[in-house]
């Protein structure tokens, strides 16, 4: 596609341009709350409620440090093509991704069971709702609802030291068919700026296994 539109509007070759680029990002606000309650004499439970302010990210904004002819040309194109399906902007100085992330209010929930005096063991679930809409999810931000399981330890090793350890695993899912993302795998003709899978279905994955030890002392 891009050959022909090239060759179209007179250009036999396509270089290569290579320029800096740069993003700012506002990092989004971020609330918590929780409690923690004691259910028998050993075993507790913590519930946390937290909100992220990802509706800030309603684009990227990226700036060249120095101008892409071709995306200049592109950009033209696309601004005559527009009929107001995706939004963005495409020019010789700067791309605008759309984003239309939306703030997301999530939960969580774990347990601590204490095994001895000195061993407690720990459990933990969390769903994490995405803040990514459906019709805007990409490759950019592989992750749609995501879930996370952790296991983990506290040992009391002696007066002054405690170990703790803990192991979680990740899962994300995202399935985009045909059509269903404006920035992934939209068919509308004026959807240059960032539609890679144009017409196909898509299938994204993350699978993470995170683990953490830590020691702690006093001396």
């Amino acid at each position: 596609m891009v050959g022909l539109i090239a060759r179209g509007v007179g250009l036999e070759e396509i270089s290569v341009d290579e320029t800096p680029a740069s993003l700012t990002l506002e990092y989004p606000q971020h609330f918590s709350v929780g409690a923690s309650i004691k259910v028998t004499p050993r075993l507790k439970t913590n519930i946390d409620i937290k909100w992220t302010d990802t509706a800030v990210w309603d684009e990227w904004n990226i700036q060249f440090e120095e101008s892409v002819q071709f995306l200049g040309v592109l950009g033209a194109i696309v601004q005559s093509l527009d009929q107001g399906t995706t939004g963005g902007y495409l020019g010789a100085d700067s791309l605008v991704l759309p984003r239309d992330y939306e703030s997301v209010w999530t939960w969580a929930i774990g347990f601590e069971y204490q095994y001895t005096d000195r061993l407690a063991f720990r459990l933990g679930y969390e769903p994490r709702g995405s803040s990514i809409p459906e019709d805007k999810q990409d490759l950019f931000v592989p992750i749609g609802d995501t879930k996370l399981y952790s296991t983990g330890f506290a040992f009391h090793w002696s007066r002054d030291t405690f170990i703790e350890g803990s192991l979680g695993y990740v899962h994300s899912e995202q399935d985009i068919p045909s059509n269903g993302s404006t920035n992934s795998t939209s068919t509308a003709i004026d959807n240059f700026i960032y539609n890679p899978y144009a017409g196909y279905n898509m299938k994204t994955e993350l699978k993470v296994i995170v683990g953490e030890i830590s020691i702690r002392s006093t001396f």
